[in-house]
């Protein structure tokens, strides 16, 4: 997925470093202190995140269902609706990032997806190495479509680039404060290693650039968004997932200021 750009920041929630990673800032976007829309969690020190990478914690406060309000940098974000599809026939191509590259091989004729052998991954010493963990036949994909609302809460206009990322965690509670993933971080990919589940979105039917003539620009801006003051922008962004780790998806909206981590919304 071109959208995607992997990072590290805490090795065990590569979700999250990647969403980090993914959310880019341009020079006009005004970083106002998110703590003011943050007051309900807290703030931890790079120490602190540190020890919590040791211990494979993560804070319960920064979970979230998806009828909460959550907030990425400047925004307070909103999803109104989800829902799935295993056909993509009533979707036009235009609206997806790359068609060809992340559609049209994981589709039958009918445009339908596919089943396919997934391998399955454990991240071990700490995280530098993965180690497979097994295998799953005959998984379906489908189309995870969310519906949201973005909204600007400057009275300015702001460029922000729209791409949460889709992962999957099995927590279990750790304390009042935390939750594990007990049996550790699993990561997923296609046998042939040629996509994974832990990608950002690819489909945006209100991008602003998917009539692009030059397809640089469109390729590099098709999830930026120029915001008005205030606007409030509802849109949808697709993600490709499995269906049989539904329970397990999150979605991932940085937190948007320096040991602020992600807010990992429970989709299902």
């Amino acid at each position: 997925m071109k959208s995607k750009i992997l990072i590290v920041f805490i090795l065990v929630f590569t979700l999250i470093a990647c969403s980090s990673c993914q959310y880019t800032k341009d020079e006009n976007t005004d970083n106002t202190d998110a703590s003011s829309q943050n007051s309900d969690v807290k703030y931890y020190t790079q120490e602190e995140l540190n020890k919590m990478y040791e211990e494979n914690k993560y804070p319960k406060a920064y979970i979230k269902d998806i009828d909460d309000e959550a907030y990425f940098n400047v925004f307070n974000v909103t999803i109104k609706n989800i829902r799935v599809t295993q056909d993509v026939s009533g979707l036009e191509e235009n609206d997806f990032l790359d068609f060809d590259e992340d559609i049209k091989a994981r589709i039958t004729s009918d445009n339908k997806f596919k089943t396919y052998e997934r391998t399955n991954y454990m991240l071990i010493n700490g995280g530098l190495d993965i180690e497979e963990v097994g295998k799953t036949r005959d998984v379906q994909q489908e189309l995870l479509l969310i519906d949201f609302v973005w909204t600007n809460t400057q009275d300015k206009k702001v460029e922000s680039t729209l791409t949460p990322t889709v992962g999957f965690f099995k927590f279990t509670d750790f304390d009042e404060e935390f939750v594990i993933e007990a049996d550790g971080h699993i990561q997923y990919e296609s046998e042939d290693r040629s996509f994974d589940m832990s990608e950002g979105p690819a489909y945006f039917p209100q991008s602003q650039y998917k009539n692009s003539d030059n397809e640089v620009t469109r390729a590099k801006k098709f999830f930026v968004y120029n915001f008005e003051p205030n606007e409030a922008l509802e849109c949808t962004l697709g993600f490709v997932i499995d269906k049989d780790l539904e329970d397990d998806a999150y979605l991932a909206l940085m937190g948007g200021k320096s040991g602020i981590l992600d807010t990992l919304v429970k989709i299902f």
